[in-house]
């Protein structure tokens, strides 16, 4: 599944790279994108970073069943600069 999305702050859009992968369970990518908008605003990440950690959680947790995003910041970090192959668990 592609997934592109952004952030709009101080009259600008930060967008995410464009992620590819497989859906497992589609519960729970709200809330971990959302998680992941706060927690960037709230570690004084830049827009960009912070749209990207955010998409990155959002594409683990439709990786994983269930509705409670459960990846960790150094998991959702290396997803982020992880340029090819599956997600390990």
């Amino acid at each position: 599944m592609p997934c592109k999305v952004f952030l709009y702050e101080n009259r600008q859009f930060a967008f995410s790279r464009t992620l590819t992968f497989a859906v497992y369970d589609r519960i729970g990518a709200g809330d971990a994108y959302a998680s992941g908008i706060l927690h960037g605003a709230l570690t004084g990440m830049p827009s960009g970073r912070t749209v990207e950690f955010a998409a990155a959680a959002a594409m683990l947790a439709h990786t994983v069943q269930g509705d409670t995003p459960i990846s960790s910041e150094a998991e959702i970090v290396r997803a982020m600069t992880e340029t090819a192959g599956d997600i390990e668990r």
